[in-house]
């Protein structure tokens, strides 16, 4: 069943961007529940992606092999995080051994001017901890820095202390006021918070271009990639499955923490939710709001969601006087939201919404083996949405 929503003008230079990184096709595998307890198989990957290849890598890249001590274990039982991180100190190009190596929770700093390559069975896995928040790879208050096809290991089935549910900050790969950054393929699961976080580092400014390129992210346990602040992030082609453990459990969370956080040009295109918890997407902006204007731009191309519990929701915000309305735009085309679970629901949108931007969403196909469906059709609801900057056609 389908819904045509409002018509709008969306910028044609992003579109044809957009539409030249989506070429690959999506396959659905319907698989994992999200009342699973336990680890989860990695998902096999629904966008395609290159192996290592020697050939591509810097000629003056240095093996992380030449600092590692002699009769180094390949398993992934010893703790190297002083060698690797003397390495990455010493050294701007790097290549990552075809094992998996233990680290600690100090997690690895990168430097900037920085080329981090990752064969085919390279693995950061996190040794266990009791930290509430850690980040493995730290990519902070750096410029120029590229790293492919990064695998990285949580402790989320290794911890200290099992019971305990002290946190949810521990990151597979942290951005914080960081320039110019590139991550090819990343792998990220079994993190106690999120697989990816861009967030304000110690010098107080937002991410700036920083793109991420066919990111597979699972069984993560808060969200899979978590936007606090940014301007001009690109986002192509995530595969986010199974984010389950404590709230919001979104694939994405775009949400500022204050009202300094920019949200500016960010851009998503085709991203890939499945089976998590809360939601595919989620945009939360109230903590944005205070007595000075701010202006944000979110666009999202070709969302797909199958069965998480909301494909999108978009929160309302507690209005106080003289607070000022958000300016900008939040913009969706070519959403798809299929669920088969009676209690799975395409989106949510809550009220409130006086304060935000329009929020235009155009050609939305919604597919639901439930009769819910037809509340989404019920001329009340659209009448309310319109009501709040949301604008909605039959």
């Amino acid at each position: 069943m389908k819904i045509l929503l409002k018509h709008f003008f969306f910028q044609l230079s992003l579109v044809i961007l957009l539409l030249n990184l989506s070429m690959c096709k999506n396959k659905d595998v319907l698989s994992f529940k999200v009342n699973k307890i336990g680890d989860i198989e990695k998902p096999e990957r629904v966008f395609l992606v290159e192996s290592f290849n020697k050939t591509l890598v810097d000629p003056s890249a240095v093996e992380i092999l030449n600092f590692l001590p002699k009769k180094f274990s390949k398993i992934g039982d010893v703790d190297y995080t002083n060698e690797i991180q003397r390495a990455l100190d010493k050294n701007r190009n790097i290549i990552f051994p075809n094992f998996p190596i233990l680290i600690n929770d100090n997690g690895l700093s990168i430097s900037s001017n920085s080329t981090l390559y990752f064969r085919d069975k390279s693995l950061l896995k996190l040794k266990s901890s009791n930290k509430g928040s850690y980040s493995i790879l730290k990519i902070n208050n750096v410029d120029n820095v590229k790293i492919f096809n990064p695998k990285i290991e949580g402790d989320r089935y290794r911890r200290y202390d099992t019971s305990s549910k002290i946190g949810e900050w521990g990151m597979g790969i942290s951005l914080r006021s960081s320039t110019n950054i590139t991550i090819y393929n990343p792998e990220v699961s079994n993190c106690w918070g999120d697989g990816i976080y861009f967030g304000m580092g110690s010098i107080d400014k937002p991410n700036f271009n920083i793109k991420i390129l066919n990111a597979l992210l699972w069984n993560n346990r808060r969200n899979g990639i978590s936007i606090i602040t940014g301007k001009e992030i690109f986002i192509d082609q995530p595969q986010i499955e199974s984010t389950y453990g404590t709230n919001p459990q979104a694939a994405i969370d775009i949400e500022p923490n204050k009202p300094i956080d920019l949200l500016q040009q960010i851009n998503i295109s085709n991203p890939y939710t499945k089976n998590n918890a809360g939601y595919g997407i989620l945009i939360a902006l109230n903590s944005m709001l205070d007595y000075n204007k701010h202006h944000i731009n979110i666009n999202i191309l070709e969302h797909k969601d199958v069965n998480s519990k909301y494909g999108l929701r978009v929160a309302g915000v507690i209005s106080k006087p003289k607070l000022e309305r958000l300016e900008g735009s939040i913009n969706f085309v070519r959403s798809n939201f299929y669920s088969e679970y009676e209690n799975g629901e395409p989106f949510l949108f809550n009220p409130n919404y006086g304060l935000l931007p329009v929020i235009t969403l155009e050609k939305v196909n919604i597919e639901n083996k439930t009769d819910k469906i037809k509340d989404y059709l019920n001329s009340k609801i659209v009448e309310d949405l319109k009501m709040n900057n949301i604008f909605i056609i039959d």
